[in-house]
């Protein structure tokens, strides 16, 4: 792996996890501040905000990586290029923000008005999101060094102005800025990286495989969001959506984690033709995946019962059960993100998802409206990881014509034996010695991974010698100079 790769790596990581861990880091403040009710009013408002910030973004963020890099060592040919995309996403987010504020005063509740325009100021977020020019560029340091400062900036603005419920407005609104800032802040170093002048623009060009993204894309939207919109029409109250949002935002960090491997690769694997490389690339890529996800897995799992009451407080006890069947959702989200980012998107092929994401947010509704009737937030949970799990089966398949099954399947099937190992483990030892104190949930936490690591060293894993080898060889060099 190359050196700006790994940095690569490092960088969006760093990005992508502060995003997630940011709520994550004032979730335990907020939980005690605003009622499980309140939490679920404001998420209910957000998925529906998040349905037209994807229809403004139309795809772009995804489609504009690929045809970025292809481009990316001519100044003109990418500058051309980047106005293209982003007149297109001007135009649709124009359509996106009118249609929103008519739907907000003619159709939801009037108590959710100010919730619904404070959360306009996402739409306006998406529009100036330019974040994947950067990517295409393989500049991700510069997207790092702005979302760190503003995240930092917001959590401190949230633990000084929030400190009631009354606060919810701006919590809100320091949210929205925070989402706000670090994209506009880029369009400053935009200047340096592409020429302003007169182009002879074919935006009509990009607007059929635009489409063809933005399908598959607002389903992924809707079937992330129609769960928590199911849970307030079919509950008729907002708690049970508290209580899944609570779940969804940990076992989310996961899928977070797997999502910077995709996003990194995505742009190296865009500009590589040849297909070897690819596939060599792959091997390590879903190794690193599963490798990451499994633990998460056993730690979600089996921790929940004492980290839920612990991280959030009294009152979120109907979490746990939700956050259990989360568990599995950084191994699905992580194998069909890997597809979808690594092979899909870089080679342009939209087709199958074009069939299988719609048909997965046709089985999730019908599962929904089963499961959430009897089981509320846990119904709705366990809908999502059916789908999910239906998705990343599909996406196999397909893939399975670009990598040969059996290599993959040598490749892998030591960290299922290794998880499986270990999760009997670590349950058998949490039934005899519970975890009660935050003290025997670190020790549990670090025996997780140092039992799963210990059992794939002993299988002889040859993606993990070989990482662990040039790690080696790489200090070695170090010490020898």
């Amino acid at each position: 792996m190359s050196k700006r790769l790994s940095m690569n790596f490092v960088f969006n990581f760093i990005t992508q996890l502060l995003t997630v861990l940011t709520p994550l880091i004032i979730s335990p403040y907020i939980s005690r501040i605003f009622d499980v009710t309140l939490i679920g009013d404001y998420n209910y408002c957000y998925a529906i905000a998040s349905v037209f910030g994807l229809f403004a973004n139309m795809g772009i963020s995804v489609y504009g990586i690929p045809i970025i890099a292809k481009c990316k060592e001519s100044k003109e040919k990418r500058s051309k290029a980047f106005f293209e995309l982003f007149i297109i996403k001007i135009i649709f987010a124009l359509i996106a923000t009118f249609l929103y504020l008519v739907l907000i005063f003619t159709i939801f509740e009037a108590k959710y008005t100010i919730y619904f325009l404070l959360l306009t100021f996402y739409i306006l977020s998406v529009l100036l999101d330019i974040t994947w020019f950067f990517q295409a560029l393989e500049d991700f340091k510069i997207i790092c060094i702005r979302t760190v400062i503003i995240k930092l900036i917001s959590l401190i603005f949230i633990f000084i102005f929030v400190n009631d419920k009354s606060d919810i407005n701006i919590y809100i609104l320091i949210n929205m800025l925070s989402l706000i800032l670090p994209n506009f802040l880029l369009f400053y170093s935009l200047r340096k990286q592409i020429v302003y002048k007169k182009y002879n623009l074919n935006i009509k060009a990009h607007l059929k495989p635009i489409i063809e993204l933005f399908i598959p894309g607002i389903a992924y939207t809707v079937y992330a969001m129609v769960d928590k919109m199911m849970i307030k029409l079919i509950t008729g109250g907002t708690s049970e959506l508290g209580y899944y949002e609570q779940a969804y935002k940990l076992a989310f960090v996961g899928v977070t984690i797997m999502s910077v491997f995709g996003t990194v690769l995505s742009t190296r694997i865009s500009a590589l033709k040849n297909d070897d490389e690819i596939r060599e690339l792959h091997k390590y890529s879903y190794s690193i995946i599963l490798i990451v996800a499994i633990p998460l897995l056993i730690g979600l799992f089996v921790l929940s019962d004492y980290f839920i009451p612990f991280y959030y407080g009294d009152g979120y006890e109907g979490s746990i059960s939700i956050l259990k069947v989360f568990s599995f959702l950084p191994l699905v989200m992580g194998i069909s993100n890997f597809v979808s980012y690594q092979y899909f998107i870089p080679k342009i092929i939209t087709k199958p998802t074009m069939i299988i994401v719609p048909s997965a947010i046709l089985i999730n509704i019908l599962l929904n409206i089963i499961f959430i009737r009897y089981y509320g937030g846990f119904g709705a949970a366990l809908a999502t990881i059916i789908s999910e799990s239906f998705i990343s089966i599909l996406y196999l398949i397909f893939y399975f014509r670009f990598q040969n099954i059996s290599i993959v399947l040598k490749s892998i099937y030591k960290y299922f034996i290794s998880g499986l190992l270990t999760f009997c483990l670590i349950y058998i030892a949490n039934l005899l010695y519970p975890c009660i104190s935050f003290f025997t949930f670190l020790l549990y936490g670090v025996s997780i991974f140092v039992l799963f690591f210990s059992i794939v060293l002993i299988l002889k894993d040859e993606i993990v010698l070989t990482l662990i080898n040039k790690i080696i060889i790489k200090l070695r060099r170090k010490k020898s100079v």
